[in-house]
């Protein structure tokens, strides 16, 4: 039998997660809440209740009353309150059922000998149960069933981003700077060595060849960024308008941060890069791709700059609604991947892809480099992320939707 402790801390359970399902804490009926979907909350809850009971017995007198509590839910002509009432006394009563010594003794003797399946599948209701028992006391699940920030939440994560940034002492931004440069130049590398260096899949399957120029390498460098605090020029072009537009910066400190973070990581993009070569570790396919790169027209190379800034500040954008390493991953994953894979220019990916193609042969002059290519590219995501990212969602979600309302 179990002791009265446990039969007490099973019916405080049960009161705490069945009946909040019907109520909110100030006892009224939550308007939006679905009898039925209470129901089936509920039945997970009993469920849950074996392990907090600890009886075996417990399913065999809550089981088969399942549809019973589900009914309450149908009933569209009986009284809500009424419903709600029986819901929860039945809930008590079926989760918390103690049954008689003499009672134990029948179910022991002629309950019959389970199969492994019917065995497996008692345990996997038995997990489930476990499970909502564990996390239903937890806060409301806010967006699609998920802890992860909501736009307005992430809104407020991206300004606190560019207030740091901006507010950072110099010292910090410069060595910040030069390391995110190095991340990503780490991720050009990567992505010349893959996808760049797989000339039969490129002339048999070019689609493929793209995926793969995407994937493996500049996605990775973002998240490295992300999760170490990186000072990145493409970013901070949005971040830090929102904090200039909320009066949180002044124009001095975003010009300043913007200076320092674009030749910090342009110094820590052509460092790896030296060290690259040094180690005598060649990337064949970044020839072919930087002269690509620096063959096209002014307005083409600032479009690109354009497209891709916008993708790289959204993917940063997503990286903040999410609350796991993993969230963030999957959050730049795809987008990076994309944009890679779409042709697009990012400034911080060319310090290091164009000197790595001229590094390995490529006929690319200093000045080719910065006229037709690094310098277009820059404004394009200058404008993208101060314009389509951080004036827009100041807009959206800060407080210009006031002004303009």
């Amino acid at each position: 039998m179990a002791s009265g402790k446990e039969a007490a801390r099973c019916v405080d359970t049960q009161r705490v997660l069945c009946f909040d399902v019907s109520e909110d804490a100030g006892g009224a009926l939550v308007a939006r809440a679905d009898l039925k979907k209470a129901a089936r909350r509920c039945n997970a809850m009993i469920l849950g209740s074996w392990l907090c009971c600890r009886r075996a017995d417990t399913a065999t007198s809550a089981v088969p009353q399942f549809s019973s509590l589900a009914g309450h839910g149908d009933a569209k002509t009986r009284n809500r309150d009424s419903a709600t009432a029986a819901l929860k006394m039945e809930a008590l009563s079926h989760a918390c059922h103690f049954p008689s010594r003499d009672h134990e003794r029948e179910l022991v003797n002629e309950t019959p000998t389970r199969s492994p399946m019917k065995a497996l599948f008692g345990l996997l209701l038995l997990v489930v149960g476990a499970s909502a028992l564990k996390t239903a006391p937890a806060p409301a699940l806010r967006l699609r069933g998920g802890m992860d920030k909501t736009p307005p939440e992430a809104y407020q994560a991206f300004l606190a981003t560019g207030v740091r940034q901006a507010t950072m002492p110099t010292t910090q931004t410069v060595l910040q700077a030069l390391l995110a440069g190095g991340f990503v130049a780490l991720g050009a590398a990567l992505a010349m060595t893959v996808g760049a260096n797989v000339p039969g899949i490129k002339s048999s399957n070019p689609g493929l060849q793209k995926i793969l120029l995407g994937a493996f390498g500049l996605p990775w460098a973002l998240l490295m960024v992300l999760l170490t605090g990186g000072q990145l020029f493409t970013g901070n072009t949005a971040t830090i308008t929102t904090a200039l537009l909320e009066g949180q910066v002044t124009l001095e400190q975003m010009l300043k941060n913007l200076v320092l973070s674009y030749f910090g990581n342009f110094a820590g993009g052509l460092t790896v890069v030296y060290l690259l070569g040094a180690a005598g570790l060649t990337t064949p396919g970044a020839a072919a791709v930087a002269v690509a790169k620096t063959s096209l027209p002014f307005m083409q190379a600032l479009i690109r700059g354009f497209l891709c800034n916008w993708m790289v500040c959204i993917a940063i954008w997503q990286a903040y609604c999410a609350t796991t390493v993993a969230g963030k991953y999957i959050s730049v994953f795809f987008t990076i991947s994309s944009f890679v894979a779409l042709g697009f220019e990012h400034s911080v990916a060319n310090m290091a892809m164009i000197p790595l193609g001229m590094l390995n042969g490529a006929d690319i002059s200093v000045a080719k480099f910065l006229t037709s290519n690094l310098i277009p590219v820059t404004i394009g995501n200058m404008l993208a992320g101060s314009i389509v990212v951080g004036t827009a969602y100041y807009y959206i979600h800060g407080s210009g939707k006031k002004s303009s309302a």
